[in-house]
């Protein structure tokens, strides 16, 4: 298969995979965790092929360009909540506001309260001014504004997760990309990923990240990945 480098960011429909698969947890226990999750409709949570392939793909950086009524901000919250149940992670959601970023932050939140309620450590705080939750895993997601660029320099990132990409000054992702690129001593690899949702507006840093994904792809079957 042709494999793209680990700064692919285009995403396609791949090939044999009708199952969600998470590295860490391996197929089984990632199947178990999402069969006690539900939707924001509290209906079982039943991700559609693009979905699975978003939820699959193992690239760093990963622009998802999609419309209205895809599932974006349901599947940025999975893969949020997959990331809060290993141990010690740091997950950040970033957008243009509050109020963009709590598009997100508000499936997260409902789906963790209703169907991981055990796992939650303490009180989630959800107000116009701070909205995290922290898992008893050790793991914390904690959500920004880019309109306050000093809050984006600093703490090493697992997970970043922007949302109105396309509205996000070129400053705040600059501020950001050096918590993405601290290397993990277990792989000798830069262990941040990078998740951008939106849709481009203005010929920016989304769009020239998107024109450069459109370069690469990535090919490999379910059991190619269960082999990694």
């Amino acid at each position: 298969s042709r494999k793209a480098s680990s700064t692919s960011m285009l995403i396609i429909p791949l090939p044999n995979r009708n199952k969600v698969i998470d590295p860490f947890f391996g197929l089984e226990r990632t199947s178990k965790i999402l069969d006690r999750l539900t939707d924001p409709w509290g209906r079982p949570y039943d991700p559609t092929d693009m979905q699975l392939t978003l939820l699959n793909s193992r690239a760093r950086n990963q622009i998802w360009l999609m419309g209205r009524r895809a599932g974006k901000s349901t599947t940025a919250a999975i893969k949020a909540i997959l990331t809060l149940l290993k141990p010690r992670k740091l997950i950040w959601v970033v957008a243009p506001t509050y109020a963009l970023a709590e598009k997100i932050f508000r499936v997260i939140y409902d789906i963790s309260v209703r169907c991981l309620s055990y796992m939650i450590e303490g009180k989630p705080r959800y107000s116009k001014d701070e909205m995290s939750i922290h898992f008893k895993t050790g793991s914390r997601l904690l959500c920004y504004t880019a309109k306050n660029l000093t809050n984006l320099v600093g703490d090493s990132i697992d997970l970043l997760i922007t949302d109105e990409s396309g509205d996000m000054p070129n400053m705040a992702i600059e501020l950001m990309a050096p918590a993405l690129t601290d290397i993990n001593p277990m792989t000798g690899r830069a262990k941040g990923q990078f998740i951008a949702v939106g849709t481009p507006r203005t010929h920016n840093w989304y769009k020239e990240y998107y024109d450069l994904g459109k370069q690469e792809y990535v090919e490999e079957t379910t059991e190619e990945m269960l082999r990694r």
